[in-house]
């Protein structure tokens, strides 16, 4: 592993980093959603309401593989318009209804502790997520799963129209906190996305693994241009050390 200097602030991935969604499921989001439909002409049912939106979101797979990002609220409304569905309450709600019922977030195993450790020391933190879900949809879904956590802004590629790994939405983190690319390490699961992404801006890459199974783990530490971790705990080893 490249030798760096202690950062003084630790971006972080959300999915499978921070959180994990481990019943995600978009009918539940949609049949909580129906409860506030005041026009519906052609009576869909939830089930079909679902079932158009995931072809919507699916239409923009080749855009996301080329690094773009559909937001939430542009889906929401394609799938309203063109159904002929409208709803008593507004955008951001309905974004906010459909995913507080469509999954629970719940903490990746000693993401607390870490996060904990971090502000104990003086280490900043931050958020760089790939996701259609808005900023302030992002932001609410962190803080009830992780309330103490001091992260000092949450970036959703929804806001700016491109993904990980381009470097662009990476040099917005560094523009925001005021720091260089050295001062800075990023810690991901995705490794096209976090590792590489991070890593060609001079970021220091964190390849956190921990949703592997045990026997697909390796001991040799990974690739040399990245620390790989399968334990939150194992940061703060290495910040100690």
């Amino acid at each position: 592993m490249k030798t760096r200097l202690k950062p003084k602030m630790i971006l972080f991935d959300y999915g499978l980093t921070l959180l994990h969604e481990p019943d995600f499921d978009p009918l539940r989001g949609d049949r909580a959603l129906s409860q506030y439909i005041t026009q519906n002409p052609n009576g869909f049912s939830p089930e079909d309401i679902s079932a158009f939106a995931r072809k919507v979101f699916l239409s923009a797979e080749t855009a996301r593989a080329a690094g773009f990002e559909m937001h939430e609220h542009a889906l929401l409304r394609l799938v309203n318009d063109s159904m002929g569905l409208k709803y008593s309450i507004s955008i951001n709600e309905q974004e906010s209804v459909f995913w507080e019922n469509a999954s629970t977030a719940e903490p990746m195993p000693h993401i607390e502790q870490l996060l904990d450790y971090l502000h104990a020391v003086g280490i900043r933190t931050a958020v760089i997520s790939n996701i259609s879900f808005s900023e302030n949809a992002l932001k609410m879904k962190i803080d009830k799963a992780l309330p103490d956590n001091h992260f000092e802004f949450v970036i959703a590629s929804s806001e700016y129209g491109v993904r990980k790994p381009n470097p662009l939405i990476f040099q917005v983190a560094l523009q925001k906190a005021g720091l260089l690319p050295k001062e800075t390490w990023f810690c991901g699961d995705n490794l096209e996305a976090d590792i590489e992404g991070s890593n060609a801006l001079g970021i220091f890459p964190v390849w956190y693994r921990g949703f592997l199974k045990e026997e697909n783990r390796q001991t040799n530490g990974g690739d040399p241009d990245c620390l790989t971790i399968y334990d939150w705990l194992e940061l703060v080893d290495v910040l100690k050390g």
